[in-house]
């Protein structure tokens, strides 16, 4: 083999915390709500033609949805606010033309992307050096502001659902196949992650990963599904602390920490399985019209899974986020 041929298989393996904007997927949010009357099932259709966000609510819950950190709509106008459907297109929402989703570390609230070292031919991170903010278009934040008659818990419903748009993900036959064996790049989902975070606190509220049971295996270059145990379900992240600048962080040890109080579940079928609090909507005085809350929700795709590497660069998936009365 020549050295060429051996820097190429190296670069192949190595995980995808060395990858600059490369990760290039098309993430389609839909976010279902369904009212106290729940046993009608909203009907979407879906396109996964970039990233495209369609918002379902039913008779008397109002929506809107902002890039996270946006200014908040004004409850009492109403232009601003929609019940139904709403699209989010890159023409009516601009962020959405900058998003460009590239492997990050999170506890779920705080975004860093890793400074690296080569060691062994593959990307280490760097716990020596200060790490920088992830830019906020490497993962997808969006705050979903919510309004009622009145006073209403609202869930993150057990539908939820985040999986690949490929539905052969392994063998000759794979969607959206990988050139480093016979398996999808889709697969790339096992290292996506979900979490919500409390508007009033910025405290961590759920933190999901939903497709713990896939695993790529980079020395044998396959893809296992299915899995109930082992190392793809030690799901791992670099704990950071922030620096007063705001912007950067320093790595609180030298090895990654586990998740605490994770959901997951083992039933391949990409969904959340059990409804969780989203948002308690409730009239702030006695005299206010609505009920109203936020919540914001974050998707990304953690570098220090094993899935997150260049075999799965290109890999694609959706998301169908329902919340409900």
């Amino acid at each position: 083999m020549s050295k060429d041929q051996e820097l190429v298989k190296v670069k192949r393996d190595t995980k995808s915390l060395v990858i600059k904007n490369l990760i290039v997927m098309a993430v389609l949010i839909i976010i279902a709500l369904t009212g106290v009357i729940s046993w009608f099932t909203n009907k979407t259709e879906a396109t996964a033609d970039g990233i495209n966000v369609i918002c379902e609510a039913p008779k008397g819950l109002k929506i809107a949805v902002v890039q996270h950190g946006e200014p908040a709509p004004d409850v009492n106008d109403e232009t601003q606010w929609s019940e139904g459907e709403i699209t989010l297109t890159k023409e009516d929402y601009p962020f959405l033309k900058e998003q460009s989703i590239i492997e990050i570390t999170s506890d779920g609230t705080d975004f860093y992307k890793p400074k690296l070292t080569q060691e062994n031919g593959k990307a280490k991170p760097d716990t020596s050096s200060e790490w920088d903010v992830a830019d906020k278009d490497s993962y997808l934040s969006i705050d979903v502001y919510m309004k009622t008659g009145e006073d209403h818990m609202v869930y993150l419903n057990s539908g939820t659902e985040i999986s690949p748009i490929s539905t052969t993900l392994t063998g000759e036959q794979s969607g959206n196949k990988s050139d480093d064996g016979d398996f999808s790049k889709d697969c790339i989902v096992g290292a996506v992650r979900l979490s919500t975070v409390n508007s009033a606190d910025s405290k961590l509220k759920n933190l999901w990963i939903p497709a713990p049971q896939i695993h790529y295996d980079s020395d044998k270059k396959e893809v296992t599904l299915g899995n109930t145990s082992g190392d793809t379900f030690k799901h791992k992240y670099w704990k950071v602390t922030k620096n007063s600048d705001g912007k950067t962080g320093k790595p609180t040890g030298t090895a990654p920490v586990e998740y605490k109080d994770v959901i997951t579940n083992t039933n391949n079928d990409f969904k959340l399985g059990k409804n969780y609090d989203f948002a308690m909507l409730t009239k702030k005085q006695p005299s206010d019209k609505y009920a109203s809350g936020m919540t914001t929700v974050n998707i990304w795709v953690d570098g220090e899974d094993d899935e997150a590497r260049f075999a799965m660069v290109g890999g694609k998936f959706k998301a169908t986020i329902k919340l409900s009365l």
